[in-house]
């Protein structure tokens, strides 16, 4: 099954814990453990830059 296929579904989850998340430049909050894994995945492997907490101009990434 595609990455994105997961992403799409496990993205917005919402479980606690949930809140700030620390130690991560991109991505500031998350909804649940799963929503910030699979954030971090789209973000990291498939260039899903809308799905970072902060566009990588916002975040001085670029």
């Amino acid at each position: 099954m595609p990455l994105e296929k997961f992403v799409d579904a496990f993205t917005a989850t919402r479980f606690e814990p949930a809140g700030l998340v620390e130690g991560n430049e991109r991505i500031a909050r998350a909804s649940s453990v799963l929503d910030y894994i699979f954030r971090e995945l789209a973000v990291s492997y498939l260039g899903r830059d809308d799905l970072a907490t902060d566009q990588p101009e916002e975040a001085g990434l670029e």
